[in-house]
């Protein structure tokens, strides 16, 4: 059974087609308090505009890579964050889940 989407994050809102920097990730995920919305029980959307030209594996650990971490697996966090954007940008976000699950990371985001 398909459980409700009761948020939706669209990275348009962003004010950049560039999604940079671990900083800028981390403040990105303060601003939206990504850490309460990812203890609630229902999936998050995440809308990424077609203009968004690059996000970044910095950005996306300092906004998600607690929250990976904590879902234990790449399968849990795309249940629990359901991205919508171009082919272009899942090399990153795939790359970033693995590495923040990496036994060798203990290092938190």
């Amino acid at each position: 059974m398909n459980q409700k989407i009761n948020q939706t994050i669209d990275f348009g809102n962003f004010g950049s087609s560039l999604l940079t920097t671990r900083e800028r990730g981390e403040l990105a995920g303060k601003k939206l308090r990504i850490d309460e919305m990812s203890c609630q029980g229902n999936p998050i959307k995440i809308i990424v505009p077609d203009y968004i030209t690059s996000i970044t594996s910095s950005f996306i650990l300092g906004m998600f890579g607690n929250i990976i971490q904590r879902c234990g697996s790449e399968e849990a966090f795309l249940k629990k964050f359901q991205f919508q954007m171009k082919d272009r940008h899942w090399i990153n976000l795939n790359r970033s889940i693995e590495y923040a699950l990496r036994p060798t990371n203990c290092r938190p985001y």
